[in-house]
């Protein structure tokens, strides 16, 4: 949906990756509908967002179908409140992309 913005992250600094070309990592998503909580998720999933337009004619960031887990369960230093200064950092690089 295109209210749904995707980002790769980092698999070991967790900074989001360049939104251009191809990328590979640790799969982020931030819904700007929400307007009461915040909107994000990042997945223990790793995963390829190619930013390039698809030879469908299609001009959105598509995620490749070869989708695997980065994590075993285990913690990964991830909790559920993400602190103020890593919600700012997100929405800074989201708006100068």
């Amino acid at each position: 949906p295109p209210w749904i913005v995707p980002f790769v992250l980092d698999r070991d600094s967790g900074r989001p990756l360049p939104r251009a070309g191809e990328q590979s990592g640790r799969g982020a998503f931030f819904d700007i509908v929400p307007r009461t909580h915040w909107g994000g998720v990042v997945s223990a999933d790793l995963l390829t967002v190619s930013w390039e337009p698809c030879a469908c004619g299609r001009t959105s960031p598509h995620i490749a179908a070869d989708i695997s887990r980065q994590l075993d369960g285990s913690d990964d230093g991830l909790t559920c409140a993400a602190p103020r200064t890593a919600i700012d950092t997100l929405v800074e690089d989201c708006v100068s992309g």
